[in-house]
């Protein structure tokens, strides 16, 4: 077990199910989200800001947010612990300032998850989940915050 799925265990057990296990834990943004903070970060000042609101613009033209009311949907729009149980898919808060799992967020039925790609990348690893109901979550996966292949495997979608 990885070293992030101990930290669910370890700071919030509550939140799972009696007898669920943890078997693969990342942190999680929306897709974009670390490559517009380290611009607004590197660049610094208003010009950062501007170029961020650019890359923001591009990217809800090239991938809009999910429709309301779907299984992407359920999923926030901030960094999060998402982790793969034998039982569902769990969405914890990400504490900033200790960098540990807080409240649940909320969760999915592990069977709604259809398909899983995942890319590495140099900043962010890039991944989309699809559900059954055709709505997709895309997010980018911290390269210290977890392997995205195992993310796949531990859903039984990856070899």
């Amino acid at each position: 077990m990885a070293d992030l799925a101990k930290k669910i265990l370890k700071h919030a057990a509550e939140t799972l199910e009696p007898g669920e296990q943890v078997l693969e834990t990342a942190i999680v943004t929306p897709r974009g989200a670390m490559a517009r903070q380290a611009v607004a970060g590197g660049v610094g000042g208003v010009v950062g800001l501007g170029v961020a609101a650019a890359m923001d613009k591009k990217r809800r033209d090239i991938a809009p947010e999910a429709p309301e009311g779907t299984w992407a949907d359920q999923f926030p729009k901030r960094k999060v612990f998402l982790s793969v149980t034998d039982r569902r898919l769990v969405v914890h808060a990400f504490g900033e300032m200790m960098g540990r799992p807080k409240e649940l967020l909320g969760w999915v039925p592990r069977e709604v998850v259809h398909a899983v790609q995942m890319e590495k990348a140099k900043l962010a690893h890039k991944g989309t989940l699809w559900f059954s109901d055709g709505s997709a979550y895309e997010i980018d996966v911290a390269r210290a915050g977890g392997e995205p292949d195992r993310l796949g495997r531990a859903l039984g979608l990856h070899p």
